[in-house]
């Protein structure tokens, strides 16, 4: 690996980054300036002049997909040594594991979904409305090093507004760490208190985790918060070989207890750490660039961002009557605008709550477009629990290797839980080198610790549907930030200057995601209520281009692909219940309701994109029919060239 190829293509920023003196160093790394890519030659570049150890390098990311993509950058960049890159929960894990191990001690289980045994804890004394504060103010005590025993007199004295008083959410932990106890459970923030504790009682651990991880690596370093930042610490154990990457600017995790401000104020932590500040942004437009550095101008936080694209499209704003009329408009809009015929979404609608999403999600799929399915964890769990029963290292692998054997076989996965094993076998290897190998119980732990069950499926060429959070290191072509309103965004629950603060740096990340092009929409109701447009509104209007009103043809196209869908799906509805009748078999043996919509939105054009949505065995025995119900016009063509069923 040459080290002059690591700078080629470097601003002098960037540059500067990457060739510092060992030491410990921050990057301050505005949106779209090359963060990733200043982290990525920054370990290569060290690597290759031999002044760190790629056995000795620790990555932190704060998500297993930010983790993946740094892995295939630095492979990509001739590093074949393996250098360790995940999450804290999971690196924390693997730690822990081969500790435990090692003195002979149980290794306890993982779990993911933390209201279920919070739920069995409490033994039905809290209504399960009230499960997820509780939870928040676990997990908000907890970044902070407040233990049970101190939460009753930490949240009045911070005035926290919980649906329960202090004392009965201090209770509920109680009971939660003492079934957790019973059980042989732990959570994911457990594993980061029980290396903390760990490390404090035995120095001889301590040592080895030193000496395991000697470079250490922040990716995001604006949320951490002050028990991950206690266990970084714990790592570095006080050497200056620390490498910060982050933009204060994107801090949107105060609810997890993150402190932009370690980011920000970093000389006052590290007096000896040397700075640098990236400021090209090049992925978006200057309009686009323009607009989130306005969002920001609205909050204190000053920002050095500025643009090196050619100007691109206005940001187009658009208000509508609700939010069924704004939803048809956002698929009218994306169906014109949108990239095509790429192997990943080209475009976004990002949204604050959850609840916006299914009325949205509706819209584009009543217009044909496809929009990325996540698989329920119920399914997930199944094939996770299956596996864990495995016992030993040597059944895992040969699990792993039977299951993917049969990716050469015509029949694909039956069912949901089918697929979810085969998404697990594909997941061993990273297993082993990862965390250095283990039985299936620990594989089927690491799964829960890394966050794998959440994997979202059937994403090529879609439209993703998000909120402002998940978007968070992403990136698209072509974004709608929808329901931009009052009561939105700002969030209404955002009443102090700090929480508002968060939410004005949350509506900067949602714009920022995009490269090309931009539509903010808001609806004048909502619910039933009057809404109108967010008062950041203004911060973009310089940059921006009102649309009046949707043009005609989105609304004529959308009534019009809506009826097609309907007239597709109706037919499809006829054909399955003959088809059940001459097999004497329920209809949902031969096609579930969920495979006819994705049929008759998608209109697939031969077996293959059947089998895509219905699975090879299912299209073999009913695909030419299918074709010849979605496209009459060539069904003596397609009876002819794929094989017909009942």
């Amino acid at each position: 690996m040459e080290t002059a190829s690591l700078l080629d293509g470097l601003d002098e920023a960037q540059r500067a980054a990457v060739v510092a003196p060992v030491g410990v160093v921050a990057v301050i790394a505005a949106a779209g300036s090359g963060k990733t890519t200043v982290l990525s030659r920054r370990i290569a570049y060290r690597i290759a002049t031999g002044t760190a150890d790629a056995r000795h390098s620790l990555a932190i990311t704060f998500t297993r997909d930010a983790a993946a993509e740094l892995r295939r950058r630095l492979h990509h960049l001739g590093l074949h040594d393996e250098v360790m890159a995940g999450t804290f929960h999971a690196t924390s894990f693997g730690l822990l594991r081969q500790h435990w191990s090692e003195q002979g001690r149980t290794l306890p289980q993982v779990v993911s979904e933390r209201w279920r045994p919070l739920r069995e804890a409490v033994g039905g004394s809290v209504p399960d409305a009230h499960l997820g504060d509780i939870l928040t103010e676990i997990d908000w005590a907890r970044a902070r090093g407040i233990g049970p025993g101190r939460y009753e007199e930490a949240a009045t004295t911070q005035r926290r507004r919980r649906s329960l008083p202090p004392g009965a959410i201090a209770k509920a932990w109680k009971d939660y760490e003492t079934f957790k106890a019973r059980r042989r459970l732990v959570d994911l923030d457990d594993l980061l208190v029980r290396m903390l504790d760990e490390m404090r009682k035995d120095d001889t651990f301590a040592q080895i985790v030193r000496w395991r991880f000697r470079h250490l690596h922040v990716d995001e370093a604006q949320d951490l918060n002050p028990l991950q930042h206690a266990v970084l610490e714990a790592w570095r154990g006080g050497r200056d070989d620390l490498f910060l990457v982050g933009d204060p600017a994107q801090a949107i995790y105060a609810w997890n207890g993150a402190e932009p401000r370690l980011l920000r104020d970093v000389d006052e932590w590290y007096p000896r750490v040397t700075v640098f500040h990236l400021e090209r942004n090049r992925r978006s437009t200057p309009e686009i660039v323009t607009a989130g550095r306005g969002i920001l101008a609205t909050t204190d936080l000053e920002v050095q961002i500025r643009a090196v694209r050619p100007p691109g499209s206005s940001v187009r704003l658009l208000g509508l009557d609700d939010e069924t009329a704004e939803a048809r408009a956002i698929a009218g809009w994306l169906r014109d605008h949108r990239p095509v015929g790429t192997t990943r979404p080209g475009a976004a609608v990002l949204v604050r709550t959850n609840a916006q999403i299914p009325v949205i999600t509706t819209a584009l799929e009543d217009l044909g477009l496809r929009v990325p399915r996540r698989r329920g964890k119920g399914p997930m769990e199944r094939a996770l629990h299956e596996v864990a029963a495995l016992g030993g290292m040597h059944r895992l692998l040969a699990w792993a290797s039977e299951i993917l054997a049969e990716d050469d076989l015509s029949e694909g996965p039956s069912d949901e839980v089918a697929a979810c094993r085969h998404r697990l076998a594909h997941l061993v290897d990273e297993f082993v080198s990862e965390s250095g190998g283990g039985d299936a119980r620990t594989f089927a732990a690491w799964i829960r610790s890394t966050g794998a069950i959440d994997e979202t499926v059937d994403s090529a060429d879609a439209i993703e549907v998000l909120t402002f959070h998940a978007a968070k290191g992403r990136e698209w072509p072509c974004v709608v930030v929808a329901g931009f309103e009052q009561g939105l965004v700002p969030h209404f629950s955002a009443r102090a200057g700090i929480a508002r603060d968060e939410e004005i740096r949350l509506a900067y990340v949602a714009v920022s995601r995009a490269a090309d092009d931009v539509l903010i929409t808001w609806a004048r109701e909502r619910r039933g209520q009057p809404s109108g447009p967010s008062p950041l509104v203004e911060a973009v209007r310089p940059v921006a281009e009102a649309i009046v009103a949707p043009p005609q043809q989105w609304s004529r196209g959308y009534q019009r692909a809506t009826d097609e869908v309907g007239d597709r799906l109706q037919a499809l509805h006829t054909w399955r219940r003959a088809a059940a009748r001459a097999a004497q078999t329920p209809p949902e043996v031969i096609c579930s309701d969920r495979h006819l919509e994705l049929l008759a939105q998608r209109a697939p054009g031969n077996a293959e994109e059947i089998a895509a949505i219905i699975g090879p065995m299912a299209a073999h025995h009913h695909g030419g029919r299918i074709l010849g119900v979605l496209h009459p016009q060539n069904a003596g063509q397609s009876s002819r060239s794929t094989t017909t069923g009942a």
